[in-house]
């Protein structure tokens, strides 16, 4: 149904390094009239789509202990916050011994909604991110990881300053996107390497996560999701949102080139992103974490994550969400077709060994 859109070589090279090449061309994107669905906003009516997450040892990576609403709101972990926005913390009072089998208590909100395609934009003024142990990430996942998929929509560790796009799914069929029109650095081009890096994005703008994010009073992350285009994410900051957003209006086919993309042409979404729930969460530590504590300069201040974020409660006083609202659009009536003119990356990737940690991880998580 799309324009045929020019093949590029994926070639893989038995080394350590990653490299981009480019090449332009053309793609073909199908414009949808979208209706609000659902709007999560507003102290407390937001969390009332939301499942708590209660678990003190969660599976898989992290060192998060979960907690409950009711314990969420006796101890200020959500409340609240500036001009009608919710916030969103983590327990940032306590020690915790290095004999507890509990990290530190943190809050995850799976939605109960599941969604199959949709709009989804999130308008968040403060993030956890840019913190020494944080492992913050907006995010949906699919019923049984990694059966319908995991899109990373707004994810980092550490003092990272960029944001990190990815997707995971399944390995029944293929699943690239080797062959996107986006503004991020394409890092991954396989959705199906359960035990490594996925398809990964990394955003160019320092305001995109973070400390930068923060500093700007955040912005808007949208992501749309349909059967013919595939799944397309862009971030605008504070100052940048599109005028239809705002009026809640929203017409992704003027947006132009989005930071992160998992086109459908060579990822055929019916079979690999379904049912998937929107997760909010602070997570701390866990495996990708723990890989670059001493190359973000962590280290300075223990020599694992784990024991930062032990005894450092105070440093997670900024650990927190403020969200102005979460909303869920349905497509209807796909009108036309824009063609958007643009430069496609293919990465030329390193040959890794399996990490079943990893795989293990993710199903986990």
């Amino acid at each position: 149904m799309r324009q045929t859109i020019l093949l590029l070589a994926v070639s893989v090279a038995a080394s350590t390094t990653a490299s981009a090449k480019s090449t332009t061309h053309n793609e073909t994107i199908y414009k949808y009239t979208y209706d609000l669905n659902t709007t999560y906003q507003g102290w407390p009516n937001f969390f009332s789509g939301f499942d708590f997450e209660d678990d003190a040892n969660p599976p898989g990576s992290g060192y998060a202990a979960y907690v409950n609403q009711s314990y969420a709101l006796s101890n200020n972990m959500i409340s609240n916050g500036t001009n009608g926005a919710v916030r969103i913390g983590v327990d940032h009072t306590t020690t915790i011994s290095s004999k507890s089998k509990s990290g530190r208590k943190a809050v995850r909100l799976n939605s109960k909604m599941v969604y199959s395609y949709g709009l989804f934009i999130a308008d968040f003024t403060h993030m956890p991110g840019g913190i020494c142990g944080t492992w913050p990430a907006f995010w949906m996942s699919g019923p049984t990881w990694p059966i319908g998929g995991e899109l990373d929509i707004l994810e980092g560790v550490n003092t990272n300053p960029r944001n990190k796009i990815t997707g995971y799914t399944n390995a029944t069929g293929s699943c690239t996107n080797s062959q996107v029109i986006i503004s991020s650095n394409l890092t991954s081009t396989d959705c199906t390497d359960l035990e490594d890096t996925g398809c990964s994005m990394s955003s160019s703008s320092t305001a995109s996560y973070g400390t930068g994010f923060n500093a700007n009073s955040g912005g808007v992350y949208a992501t749309e999701w349909t059967q013919q285009t595939g799944i397309r994410v862009w971030f605008f900051p504070r100052s940048s949102i599109p005028s239809d957003i705002v009026s809640g209006k929203p017409e992704p086919s003027t947006w132009g080139i989005p930071a992160a993309a998992i086109p459908a042409e060579s990822c055929d979404m019916s079979t690999h992103f379904f049912n998937m729930q929107l997760v909010l969460n602070t997570n701390f530590c866990g495996g990708w974490a723990n890989r670059t504590w001493k190359t973000s300069g962590c280290n300075r201040y223990a020599d694992t994550c784990e024991e930062f974020v032990r005894s450092n409660p105070k440093a997670f006083e900024d650990a927190y969400w403020e969200v102005n609202y979460i909303k869920s659009y349905t497509g209807r009536n796909v009108s036309s077709v824009v063609a958007v003119n643009g430069t496609t990356s293919s990465a030329t990737m390193s040959v890794r060994p399996p990490m079943l940690l990893r795989w293990l991880t993710r199903m986990m998580l």
